[in-house]
């Protein structure tokens, strides 16, 4: 009789485990793949942040946080942080909201600024330090709202083309549920035709081969995501303008970069830019919008020399 017990109980154990071993491989299974092997995502509200951390190779000398610009993603940074690594800089790479793998903004989504965002994310990696904030373009025009709202949080800027955005009309709900799905479908279709993506990245760079040679799939992998579309009409309904009164008062550091190719920057935007920001350090490239990939090499020389 004992024995049959303890058979008994054996086997009920067996098959308890096996439960739980089953339940353990369905959560892992269950769990979301990972962008890239080192990402991470920072919660605040209802936005989820994807961001990557490339650490200094050596003694660290400092922090650098990258915003990257329109249609572009932490992708774009990779090539000068690994030059900046080697200098002794961590560099945080985050994506917006509405790109790269960060939260889709829509109408259930509670809306927080972008600059808010990214200085909730500064404060969490590092409480009570300064950053030196980096931004491409539209991420530009982030971080120097940054440097107004958070400038406790900002040691110097380091400006790539800085850009910012005209203010929008309001829209009504109605409309930007029917403009919205139409951008959806057209990005869509957009990502899916090569030849016009390489056109505008040949348009962006001003660079031939540099276009003829990029991986288009670092531009459309994070497009594919839902609501990709639709998400930028919310974001231009939400962003906080770049206003001149304002940048002319920081007081910190600025390096101030331009491509002399530059088709995607308007002169008036240009001009008016560095008619706010005197007390920057300017220099202009030979090269077109995106001369953080495709002139790597002088725009880390004219980095580091500023950061001297």
């Amino acid at each position: 009789m004992n024995r049959r017990r303890t058979i008994k109980s054996g086997i009920a154990w067996m098959v308890i485990a096996a439960m739980l071993a089953c339940i353990a491989l369905s959560a892992v299974a269950a769990q979301p793949e990972l962008p890239f092997a080192d990402s991470q995502f920072y919660s605040q509200g209802d936005y989820s942040i994807h961001y990557r951390v490339l650490p200094a190779s050596g003694p660290r000398v400092g922090r650098i946080f990258m915003i990257h610009g329109f249609l572009s993603s932490t992708l774009c940074w990779e090539s000068l942080a690994a030059i900046l690594n080697q200098s002794g800089y961590d560099c945080v790479l985050a994506d917006l909201p509405g790109f790269g793998y960060s939260t889709r903004e829509g109408r259930d989504v509670d809306p927080i600024d972008r600059e808010d965002l990214m200085a909730g994310l500064m404060q969490t990696l590092a409480p009570g330090e300064q950053w030196l904030v980096a931004g491409h373009s539209m991420g530009g025009g982030v971080a120097l709202n940054i440097a107004c709202m958070h400038p406790e949080l900002v040691e110097s800027l380091l400006l790539y083309a800085p850009a910012r955005f005209e203010e929008a009309p309001v829209l009504s709900n109605f409309s930007m549920s029917v403009y919205g799905g139409l951008i959806n479908v057209f990005t869509w279709i957009m990502i899916r035709i090569r030849p016009l993506v390489r056109m505008l990245l040949l348009i962006a760079s001003s660079d031939p081969v540099f276009a003829l040679r990029y991986d288009l799939s670092r531009i459309t992998d994070s497009r594919r995501e839902p609501d990709s579309g639709s998400s930028m009409l919310y974001m231009a309904q939400r962003a906080r303008m770049v206003e001149d009164a304002a940048i002319s008062q920081i007081a910190v550091p600025i390096l101030l970069l331009w491509g002399e190719k530059d088709r995607f920057l308007s002169k008036d935007m240009v001009k008016g830019l560095q008619n706010a920001l005197p007390q920057a350090r300017t220099y202009w490239l030979d090269a077109g919008h995106l001369f953080i990939e495709t002139d790597t090499a002088e725009t880390a020389r004219l980095t580091l020399d500023f950061l001297k």
